[in-house]
């Protein structure tokens, strides 16, 4: 194994497919074609072995968090992929960690760190697109989900409420 592979983990991604809108099942279901389409073109992810803050699937993160409004109030007590509020009504709401943190940086929680990824077991999340033209365009973006973001305001909607599996 040369020094440049020692210093990093390989990391395939489970796909899971989102379909672009607020909902939580497509319009249409997923054809064959366009989900083998979507899984043979998924990322290799690579990290460095020294990594700290590896990626995670949500369902890991949502039992860590409430859903609050901006009065610090809780909305939604116990989120799920399926129940979590989305569209206009999340626009002024937040997440905040069952436990609290040291400072707004900090990352003095373990579930910050994310999974374990040398089992094989931490998603990759999909948003695809298919067009009605001649040439049956396809956009698909692919992206990990990570628990710590360093204290930025995340919309609590825009990603989970539209995150279909297909696995």
């Amino acid at each position: 194994m040369n020094q440049q592979t020692e210093h990093v983990r390989k990391w395939r991604l489970y796909v899971f497919v989102a379909i672009c809108g607020l909902m939580s099942t497509p319009a249409t279901a997923i054809t064959p074609e366009v989900e083998e389409l979507i899984r043979s073109w998924s990322p290799l992810v690579w990290l460095h072995s020294e990594e700290k803050f590896l990626p995670s699937s949500v369902e890991f993160f949502l039992p860590e968090v409430t859903v609050q409004d901006n009065q610090s109030v809780i909305i939604q007590d116990y989120v799920t992929p399926e129940n979590i509020i989305g569209g206009e009504a999340s626009l002024t709401l937040h997440m905040q960690t069952r436990e609290p943190l040291d400072c707004p940086s900090c990352y003095n929680l373990d579930m910050f760190f994310g999974q374990a990824i040398e089992n094989g077991g931490v998603p990759t999340y999909t948003i695809y697109r298919e067009y009605d033209d001649a040439f049956k365009t396809l956009d698909v973006s692919y992206f990990a989900f990570y628990p710590y973001n360093r204290g930025k305001d995340a919309c609590v909607g825009s990603v989970f409420a539209f995150i279909y599996s297909v696995s």
